[in-house]
């Protein structure tokens, strides 16, 4: 009886082991992306080893490439492969792309819920610049304006594709105050400073105060959008370009047809999603052979 419980104590291990690993696996493919599920961060390393040298760490609810699935391993008490990924852009010592190993325990399919509101200046500022446009609504009624957070120090508030607005940088001075220095507005010149504070909602949303109520900001949701790894790339830029080239240039002259498909470029080599755009075969015809020829390197380490 005792062989017998022990039996299938080892194949009720065995199971769960397979199917974390099957997790990351869809249609016999591995998962595109997977989303940080770690309150504190997750670090990517340059091997698949707890020994191995730090290269960065990723914050909570991030988005992550997913290029190879390595060996499994237990850590915290989880089982789970070490998974390969792509750094996000901003963490490349140059202009190719560069991969680190992660814990594949802290990787989730679907991004994680908000779990707690920013509790430093610093942590305000690398969640708003986490999202590439927060649609603002005023009193959750009326779509109002679009605010983007950049992480270069820039902003931009506006009307979502009208071109009129204000720009200018931005800081969080403190866990839920943004300091805003307006240094145009529209094709003007302006120099004015002025702060908000925010309210943050269990969503992850947040609103602040204004004179007539309060407006509320949500992360903009576009279907026919590039969904955003590597922390949107490069800096929240390349979301700009594409939705500047689609919106405003009904008709693009040959440099900016140029241009267009330079920048293309860059996003795919960044890992930015392309699925359910008309881009997503030259996604793939670049990544199939680069994820393919890691996941033969990460075998022949198991």
């Amino acid at each position: 009886m005792k062989k017998l419980i022990a039996i299938f104590v080892l194949m009720g291990c065995f199971m769960a082991a397979f199917a974390d690993k099957t997790r990351f696996y869809e249609g016999g493919k591995v998962i595109d992306t997977m989303y940080v599920d770690s309150v504190d961060g997750l670090k990517a390393r340059d091997y698949p080893s707890l020994k191995s040298n730090r290269l960065c760490g990723l914050t909570h609810r991030l988005p992550v490439k997913i290029v190879a699935i390595g060996e499994e391993t237990t850590i915290d008490g989880i089982t789970a492969p070490w998974v390969e990924i792509l750094l996000p852009r901003y963490e490349w010592k140059g202009d190719y792309p560069e991969y680190g190993w992660v814990f594949g325990g802290y990787l989730s399919k679907e991004q994680p819920d908000f779990t707690k509101p920013p509790k430093t200046a610093k942590e305000l500022q690398d969640y708003l610049s986490s999202i590439d446009a927060w649609d603002e609504y005023e009193n959750k009624e009326n779509h109002y304006y679009i605010f983007s957070f950049r992480k270069d120090g820039s902003f931009w508030h506006g009307k979502d594709g009208s071109g009129i607005g204000e720009g200018g940088t931005w800081k969080a001075i403190s866990k839920d105050t943004v300091r805003f220095h307006t240094s145009f507005v529209m094709e003007y010149e302006e120099d004015s400073s002025w702060e908000l504070t925010f309210v943050f909602e269990k969503d992850g949303s947040f609103h602040y105060d204004t004179r007539d109520g309060a407006n509320y900001c949500y992360p903009a949701r576009r279907a026919n959008e590039w969904t955003y790894y590597a922390s949107n790339c490069m800096g929240n830029l390349m979301d700009w370009y594409i939705w500047y080239y689609e919106v405003y240039l009904k008709e693009l002259k040959d440099w900016q047809v140029r241009e267009k498909a330079r920048h293309i470029r860059e996003l795919i080599q960044s890992g930015v999603s392309a699925e359910g755009t008309g881009y997503e075969w030259r996604y793939h015809d670049y990544w199939n052979p680069i994820m393919a020829e890691h996941q033969k390197q990460a075998d022949a380490m198991k």
